[in-house]
Formats: structure tokens, C-alpha cells, sequence
């Protein structure tokens, strides 16, 4: 006669199946009888049924895990041998960008009226800047550390000219209207490149060319490209104005049904 035993355990709960089988003593086997073989089969279902409930919480556990990745100052508040919980993580829309000077709105607002009868739509004018970099979702608490990599950023100060109307990424697929910008807007752009290079932010996939967002296409049909692509030959040589390039603003976006509201976070004066 011997017992078998087997213990299940995991994350607070424990399961034990026990079954008692005769060995035989003779070389003829002795067919089991039903009720011991109904009782076999309900252990086996039972453990099977536990293990598959083990590892679903297994990868639950897993999955809170990933959702939860603490920093090096979350595991430092933490004691050795203290539970943690799990953090809500405030994410916010950040992008580092040159606002353009209020007198230039009134010429945005004529060139953005040449687009009246298409599908656009267009940027309020004292919304439209010079995106130097997007940073995209950023830990809200992470912002003093990128404000502190911005104010060593080292830049110089230049002129800079706003002219010529264009489209991305071409007339004829055009998805966005721009305004074009002239100047050392692409050393700027290198330099808080290099100055954010320690954060890992994603990196620009095309070179850099400094422009503002004038509206966005909405849709273009066929029979109206021709007219648009005309209005952007016009457009080409639009002058807005010169400006100095003294200053650049860390903004915060909060996108609404309305549209994106802004919000500056910090200045750097170059």
C-alpha cells in the first residue's frame, strides 16, 4: 500500500488530491473498479484545473508587471520587503517649438483665406509656431529634468525670415499646408537633439525643415487638385515677416474636440 500526494500552491491558495491504489500481489491484474477510477479521473480534472488557474494569474500578474515598470526613484521608496503598488502615471503632450511674434497674425489669418472653398482646416493664427522637436507623451514628473537639459542648451540667438507657402507631403497628396521658415533653425534643432539625447526620445525619421502648420486637408477630391496646386503657385513666394530667434518655448498640448489648447511650460532664452 502506498499514498500519493500532490500540493498545489500558488498566490495564497492550496489544493490537495490524494488517491490510494492496491498493488497487486499476484502477476494476474486486478481490473480497477469503477468508483476508483471515477475518483482517478476527477483528481486529474482538478489538477488540470488548477494548473490552467495558476497561469492565468501567472500572466495576469505578468501583465501588471509590464503596465508598471517602476523608476529607480520608485524602487528606492519602496523597503526591502514591502509590497508595491501599482502607480497611476500621468502622461502629457510635450513639444519644444519657436512661437512666432503676434504681428505676423493678421497676414497668417489673409494667406490661411486663400483656401476658402477647399476641405482644409486651418490653424488659429496665434496658434501657429515652429516645431523644433516633439517629444510626444512624457511622465509629468520627468518635465523638471527635461527643463534643466533645455536651460544648458547653449544656443545663439539669429535672425530669421517666414516665407513661401507649401505642402506635405506633395500638392497633390497634400495633407498639410505650410508656411516656410528661414534661418539657423537646423542647428537649433541639433542642439536640443543633443541636449535631450540622454532621455531616448524618438528620433526624426526625415531631416529636419523648419516650417509651421497652416491648416490641415481635410480631403481633396479629384476634380479640385488642379485649383489647389494653383493657389499653392500663387502662395509660393508669401511674405510674412522677419523676426528675431531669441527664445524657445517647452508647450504643452491638451487635445479637445475644439482643437489643441497650448500651454508653456518653460522659456529658454538663447
Amino acid at each position: 500500500m502506498f499514498f500519493g500526494r500532490l500540493d498545489a500552491k500558488y498566490m495564497g491558495m492550496s489544493v490537495a488530491v490524494s488517491s490510494r491504489y492496491t498493488l497487486p500481489d499476484t502477476t494476474i491484474a486486478h481490473a480497477p473498479s469503477s468508483s476508483a477510477i471515477l475518483s482517478a479521473d476527477a483528481a486529474i480534472i482538478s489538477v488540470v484545473f488548477i494548473s490552467s488557474l495558476c497561469t492565468i494569474q501567472l500572466i495576469l500578474f505578468m501583465l501588471l508587471f509590464v503596465i508598471y515598470i517602476p523608476s529607480p526613484d520608485d524602487r528606492k521608496s519602496h523597503s526591502v520587503g514591502g509590497t508595491m503598488s501599482l502607480q497611476v502615471i500621468i502622461l502629457i503632450r510635450v513639444f519644444i517649438a519657436v512661437e512666432l511674434p503676434e504681428e505676423f497674425q493678421d497676414r497668417i489669418r489673409e494667406i490661411q483665406s486663400g483656401f476658402t472653398g477647399f476641405r482644409v482646416r486651418p490653424v488659429r493664427p496665434d496658434h501657429v509656431h515652429i516645431t523644433l522637436k516633439f517629444l510626444g507623451g512624457v511622465k509629468e514628473s520627468n518635465v523638471p529634468y527635461i527643463v534643466d537639459a533645455l536651460d544648458n542648451l547653449g544656443g545663439v540667438a539669429f535672425d530669421a525670415r517666414i516665407a513661401g507657402v507649401g505642402a506635405f507631403p506633395t500638392p497633390s497628396r497634400a495633407r498639410v499646408v505650410w508656411l516656410g521658415a528661414e534661418g539657423e533653425f537646423g542647428v537649433l534643432h541639433d542642439r536640443v537633439e543633443s541636449a535631450l539625447s540622454p532621455f531616448k526620445f524618438k528620433k526624426d525619421r526625415r531631416d529636419y525643415m523648419p516650417h509651421a502648420t497652416l491648416a490641415r486637408v481635410k480631403h481633396m477630391p479629384a476634380d479640385q487638385k488642379d485649383e489647389f496646386k494653383a493657389v499653392l503657385d500663387c502662395l509660393k513666394g508669401a511674405h510674412v515677416g522677419t523676426m528675431r530667434v531669441d527664445r524657445i518655448q517647452l508647450k504643452k498640448s491638451t487635445l479637445t474636440p475644439e482643437g489643441p489648447i497650448y500651454e508653456t511650460l518653460h522659456e529658454v532664452m538663447l
